[in-house]
């Protein structure tokens, strides 16, 4: 079996974002003392972007276009989901207004729940969207 890599100008631009994000990264790792853990965010970072453009660059540019029933599911999925997470906000915030929450100062409460709402959003998408592909919609 032959692995056939097509580098498109898209994927170029990537690939050279990503090296980008290796070489600063490797800049700040080594060089900057206080900047290393940015340094290595960057490194790794880099290097998960450089496996994803060789992924891209392996499938034919057709197989990279969505049907119109995959992009009609993604939408519904995310006006879903951002629904759901803007009730539970205003849930939040509610219950703030009227001091049913222990603690009415912005603190660690407020940045936990913050990222709650963000693991929610993410897996009532996944939810959601796993949801109407299996429904057929």
């Amino acid at each position: 079996m032959r692995f056939k890599i097509e580098f498109r100008p898209d994927i170029l631009k990537f690939i050279g974002i990503s090296s980008a994000g290796i070489l600063i990264g490797f800049f700040l790792f080594f060089f900057i003392e206080p900047m290393g853990v940015l340094g290595f965010i960057l490194i790794l970072g880099g290097f998960i972007g450089l496996l994803i453009a060789l992924f891209a660059a392996s499938k034919p540019g057709c197989d990279l276009v969505h049907d119109e029933s995959l992009v009609k599911n993604a939408e519904k999925a995310g006006y879903h989901s951002f629904l759901i997470l803007m009730s539970i906000a205003a849930i939040i915030v509610f219950l703030r207004m009227f001091k049913l929450s222990p603690s009415l100062t912005p603190s660690y409460e407020l940045f936990d729940a913050a990222n709650r709402l963000y693991l929610i959003g993410l897996l009532s998408y996944i939810i959601l969207y796993r949801y109407y592909k299996w429904k057929g919609e």
